[in-house]
């Protein structure tokens, strides 16, 4: 799953914010997962949106909360980075910031305030972390900061689950269809409507460890009698 994290962060190596602060990052969660924060966040600073985010596309919203340790959406701030800051500490992430590897969350000191800007390690190298941000002179960027920098004030280490794709446990694919038992069993529950509508369907989906494109569409093949 790191790798999936950090090929995602390198391919939005370059994507400039439109004028007043705006960009895709904050509109998905204003828009597609707008239960996810307590607050419509287009407009703010978005280097702490564009971590989330991160998370939610490869994991689905509802599970990335849950595993960054974020509270319910009612009470979620983890666009303020101190606020993601508190809660990845929390959830137990926090780790000795000269030990930090590929995939930890880095929390950066600014000049205007500590722990003001965060980021994500993309590789470790010459004494130096090398990480990619949001928000960084208005666009996706990498930074550099030496191991020992007074700029780093703190790195945090998710638990990160060997796959997010399907339970470990799902059975061989049957016959040429592509897809495992499981996963079959999973769409015709979700047209029976036990995974619910719309986002509804998205996070529980998610939580249960599920790729909802991938489902939604084995859900397509067979209401089109493509998959038995």
């Amino acid at each position: 799953m790191i790798e999936k994290i950090l090929e995602l962060a390198r391919s939005q190596l370059g994507y400039k914010e439109e004028s007043g602060n705006r960009n895709k990052y904050a509109k998905y969660f204003d828009t597609e997962a707008w239960q996810w924060f307590n607050t419509k966040k287009q407009g703010a600073d978005w280097c702490a949106v564009f971590i989330c985010w991160l998370f939610c596309m490869i994991m689905g919203p509802e599970a990335a909360r849950v595993f960054l340790g974020c509270p319910a959406p009612e009470d979620n701030c983890a666009a303020g980075v101190k606020y993601l800051w508190g809660y990845m500490k929390n959830k137990g992430y926090k780790i000795d910031k000269k030990t930090g590897q590929p995939g930890d969350v880095i929390f950066l000191n600014t000049k205007k305030s500590s722990c003001g800007h965060v980021g994500i390690i993309d590789e470790v190298k010459d004494g130096k972390y090398i990480t990619i941000e949001g928000n960084k002179s208005n666009k996706v960027a990498r930074g550099n900061y030496g191991i020992f920098s007074s700029t780093v004030y703190g790195i945090c280490r998710p638990a990160y689950p060997a796959s997010v794709s399907a339970p470990a446990s799902s059975p061989a694919p049957s016959g040429n269809s592509g897809y495992t038992d499981q996963e079959i069993k999973v769409a015709k529950d979700v047209i029976k409507g036990k995974y619910g509508n719309g986002q509804t369907r998205r996070n529980n989906l998610a939580k249960a460890g599920y790729d909802f494109n991938r489902i939604q569409g084995l859900v397509n093949k067979i209401l089109r009698g493509e998959v038995k």
